[in-house]
């Protein structure tokens, strides 16, 4: 799309400089780098009728471990082992290197926290503060209103047993009337 809109716009006679710079902040927003690639794809694509695979990045040189298959089983069952309060990238840290790596006798002795934050995120953890709450959904409901009516009536059945503490430092015992 931003190849087109260049292209269009320089046939239209407008400069290839501001052309590719409004291609690359309208279709792509971006800014002048963006510009400059639109620019080189669209010699490209003059030259030879089509733009050509780009392999940059396709051959990684160094390999992950969360990749290899009996890796991940391990690191798969690690959540599960802890209660979700306690997950994170450092406690992920803390198990690959402890027990995991050891287990495969790799050459990395470590690994980033970093590392272990970008897996979580590609394996669908977000932050989030933990809280404890009230749950108060439903207390209005007939069934739940009638056994509140039927406990409070138990409940001044027992007061007759129960002692109460009166006075200023509450140390003073009172039995019910």
């Amino acid at each position: 799309m931003a190849l087109r809109s260049y292209l269009s716009s320089v046939q239209e006679g407008q400069s290839k400089m501001s052309a590719s710079l409004n291609a690359a902040q309208l279709v792509l927003q971006k800014g002048p780098y963006a510009a400059t690639c639109i620019r080189e794809w669209a010699d490209e694509y003059l030259a030879a009728g089509d733009l050509f695979h780009h392999q940059q990045g396709a051959h990684p040189k160094v390999h992950s471990l969360f990749v290899n298959q009996e890796f991940s089983e391990q690191y798969k069952l690690w959540p599960k082992e802890l209660k979700p309060e306690t997950r994170s990238p450092l406690a992920l840290k803390r198990h690959v290197d402890s027990v995991i790596l050891p287990k495969f006798s790799v050459v990395q002795k470590t690994i980033s926290e970093t590392s272990c934050y970008n897996y979580m995120k590609n394996w669908g953890f977000m932050y989030k503060a933990h809280t404890k709450g009230v749950y108060i959904d439903g207390h209005e409901r007939p069934d739940v209103v009638e056994y509140r009516v039927e406990w409070v009536a138990r409940m001044k059945g027992y007061q007759k047993f129960m002692i109460f503490y009166e006075g200023e430092d509450m140390d003073e015992e009172a039995m019910p009337d």
